[in-house]
């Protein structure tokens, strides 16, 4: 009886209180912040792509680039690809927060008009 427990009632409620932690709020940091580290990374590419090309510098600009997409996406890959159809439909459709589209290039701005964030289970 108590491995069905665990599978009927306990792994349900688990997933109940996973679910309330989506509609929390979210901490955002702030804008200095944010193009403080903007800065340091493009800075940290220009300076890669112009040295001679080792084996470290080619590891180091990987690196680089995995952490712009992390810090562009916010997400795992696997997240989204177990994302469900009910959160795609629920999806924000809110317009750029005027403090956030300060600290954006012209390109992210134009990237935000097409793209909409869409809140999904994380791990």
């Amino acid at each position: 009886m108590g491995s069905r427990w665990e599978e009927f009632i306990s792994a349900g409620a688990l997933n109940t209180l996973k679910e309330a932690k989506w509609n929390m709020p979210q901490v955002l940091p702030f804008n200095q912040d944010v193009k403080l580290l903007n800065f340091h990374m493009e800075n940290q590419q220009i300076v890669l792509e112009r040295i001679s090309p080792t084996h470290e510098n080619y590891a180091a600009l990987a690196k680089l680039t995995l952490a712009l997409a992390i810090t562009f996406n916010r997400r795992r890959a696997g997240e989204v690809s177990r994302m469900l159809l009910t959160a795609f439909r629920t999806q924000n459709k809110s317009t750029l927060h005027v403090d956030l589209a300060i600290c954006l290039t012209p390109f992210e701005r134009k990237m935000c008009e097409f793209f909409t964030p869409v809140e999904i289970r994380g791990k």
